[in-house]
């Protein structure tokens, strides 16, 4: 586990919008002529003891959490540090649903929604509480995360989903076919098969057959993903998956050529 770890923590500090994305560029004007600024997310998962929770990744959802319009992703480096630049849509006070998955033989994640404040810097730090319910849940109480639930701590890495034979196939016109095996043992999956870039996009794969009372199936999960026009020639994927007592794989990370 140590050694993936470590592989993990060196894929977070080879990503520029990891490091890079407090910069901000602007994002042209509005109506009125004025620059609209970005909206900055930047922040630091920490254990109760303040030692820092990474490497990990994290998804983003436009609108209210568990909503399923995933956008965006970031990676969390290995100081517990994350940071992304999102679009600002205008709204004075627009919700998100925020992910945060982390390896290992726990398998933590932290969902939350979060209220932003566009065109500024948002300072978002969490705290990873280890669940202890029996069910695998825990719902904490609002001054200790509210939101923040992780699975009830397991040794036995079979009963979290697993990811793996990954695909890459370009398309062209910027289009990128991507497929991953999801499997969950224990428990059906969620709807979180998903999969992000190094440029921060994020996306939910389509599932392989029917969603049986919100338990989606195991098998092959497939997207169509658009890149920009200025996508570089290789890019780095990164895959998840997640059941519903809240378990998640470990990411899988792979770099193919897209064009």
């Amino acid at each position: 586990m140590e050694r993936r770890r470590h592989r993990l923590a060196a894929l977070v500090l080879a990503l520029p919008f990891v490091a890079a994305a407090c910069a901000g560029t602007g994002q042209g004007l509005d109506d009125n002529g004025n620059p609209i600024l970005p909206t900055l997310i930047h922040g630091w998962i920490t254990d109760p003891q303040l030692k820092p929770v990474g490497p990990g990744v994290m998804f983003i959802e436009w609108g209210e959490l568990w909503g399923g319009d995933y956008h965006w992703t970031t990676l969390v480096d290995e100081n517990g540090y994350f940071a992304r630049e999102l679009p600002t849509a205008g709204q004075s006070a627009p919700q998100y649903g925020f992910h945060w998955y982390f390896p290992g033989s726990k398998y933590k994640y932290i969902p939350k929604p979060i209220t932003l404040h566009p065109g500024q810097d948002n300072n978002i730090n969490e705290v990873l509480f280890e669940g202890t319910s029996t069910d695998g849940l825990t719902a904490l109480p609002a001054d200790k995360g509210g939101w923040n639930i992780s699975p009830e701590p397991t040794d036995d890495a079979m009963d979290t989903p697993m990811v793996g034979n990954p695909a890459v196939t370009p398309l062209g016109d910027g289009l990128v076919r991507l497929e991953i095996d999801a499997m969950a043992p224990k428990n059906p999956l969620s709807d979180q098969e998903l999969v992000g870039d190094d440029l921060g996009d994020g996306i939910r794969m389509n599932a392989p057959g029917p969603v049986i009372d919100g338990g989606y199936p195991n098998g092959r999960y497939n997207v169509t993903m658009s890149l920009p026009p200025d996508a570089p020639d290789t890019v780095m994927f990164h895959f998840i998956s997640n059941d519903h007592d809240c378990r998640n794989s470990d990411p899988l990370f792979v770099t193919a050529k897209v064009r």
